[in-house]
């Protein structure tokens, strides 16, 4: 035999035995952050055999990965991975909302807690914003805090700033734009004097409760109350309701009649600015033991006021203006103030020792 066709032969036979790569679709792809991709997909066939080295998603960029087949028919094939950063920083703030006095000096960058970012790591220091606020104007202000990271990504976080007047540590409320409530049948919601129901919200299964004072709750308020009214007679408790369900006009007028009687800093510690009233929803009541001064403070170390503190819970109600609780909610304390949320939700704020907004904080 010639020397060339043995040295054809040879390269036949050589060529013949050669390994294949594996069976890709593709050799180049483009992959996401938190896509959780997995290279497997990309083979035609049966895959069950190959193993890729993982991609590295915490790192943008090209990467090269290596796949390999168990039975070793095929060659270790490489693919070129690129890793894209679509992830944008978290900006965690101090508060979402705050008040300050009209005239007031203040430094926004205190209300930013962190910036992070998966990729990027710590950003706070790089965060920016741009100050509208008119401290010498009441009104209620919105500040956007930005920050980017490397790839571009760009992440915010917005603080409501209301500016208003002060009497002592209670802010005036009828300058403020509030939170409208979206859903005020809903039993859990929070209104205060950032949260308002629309001037035409009526509950339609309010039940009368207390005939002699026109006393009105929510039916599921109204059952509960019942209950809880019968567990403090069983332990020699009196129990009167002295307001529950108020309108919308209503608490306009008893607003402005405490306005021109008691001024304003008795009026903004204890009385709801219209809108802003959780009698509006039909789920609180007023109650006292005694119709001589009923709704005073000392109610609280009174029999019925400890039964609220300790009780009032297993019926779905919470005391809602606690004591030392004024900084949180920006009213004086209530004793005889009780709110409906439910058991489950009553007994966390209870157990926690909270208060509604702290709840949902």
């Amino acid at each position: 035999m010639k020397i060339w066709k043995l040295g054809l032969i040879l390269l036949l036979l050589l060529g013949c035995s050669s390994k294949k790569e594996i069976p890709f679709n593709t050799k180049e792809i483009t992959v996401y952050q938190q896509n959780d991709f997995n290279l497997d997909q990309l083979i035609e066939g049966d895959a069950s055999h190959f193993a890729c080295a993982p991609i590295d998603f915490s790192q943008p960029g090209q990467q090269n990965i290596t796949c390999h087949d168990s039975t070793q028919e095929y060659k270790d094939t490489t693919l070129k991975v690129t890793v894209v950063d679509q992830m944008a920083p978290e900006i965690k703030l101090t508060h979402s909302r705050i008040q300050l006095p009209i005239g007031s000096t203040y430094h926004l960058e205190q209300y930013i807690d962190q910036a992070i970012d998966e990729v990027d790591g710590d950003l706070t220091q790089q965060v920016t914003y741009v100050d509208t606020i008119n401290a010498q104007k009441a009104g209620t202000y919105e500040v956007i805090y930005t920050v980017s990271d490397r790839s571009g990504n760009t992440g915010s976080a917005s603080l409501v700033v209301d500016i208003t007047t002060f009497y002592d540590e209670y802010f005036d409320a009828s300058v403020l734009k509030p939170e409208m409530v979206e859903d005020p049948n809903d039993i859990h919601v929070l209104v205060n004097k950032t949260h308002a129901l629309s001037s035409d919200y009526e509950p339609k299964d309010l039940t009368l409760v207390y005939q002699s004072q026109d006393v009105y709750l929510r039916q599921e308020a109204a059952q509960a109350y019942k209950e809880f009214v019968l567990a403090a007679n069983q332990q020699g408790i009196t129990v009167i309701p002295f307001s529950g369900y108020r309108s919308y006009s209503l608490q306009t007028r008893l607003y402005h009649n405490y306005l021109d009687r008691n001024g304003p800093l008795y009026t903004v510690s204890l009385s709801a600015y219209p809108g802003r009233s959780e009698h509006q929803l039909g789920l609180a009541i007023d109650i006292s033991d005694t119709w001589n001064d009923p709704l005073n403070a000392s109610l609280g170390q009174r029999a019925l006021g400890q039964f609220i503190k300790n009780e009032a819970y297993r019926f779905g109600f919470i005391l809602r203006y606690q004591k030392d609780t004024t900084a949180i909610t920006n009213y004086a304390y209530e004793p005889w103030h009780i709110r409906y949320v439910g058991k489950e939700m009553a007994k966390e704020i209870h157990d926690r020792q909270i208060t509604l907004e702290q709840y949902y904080e």
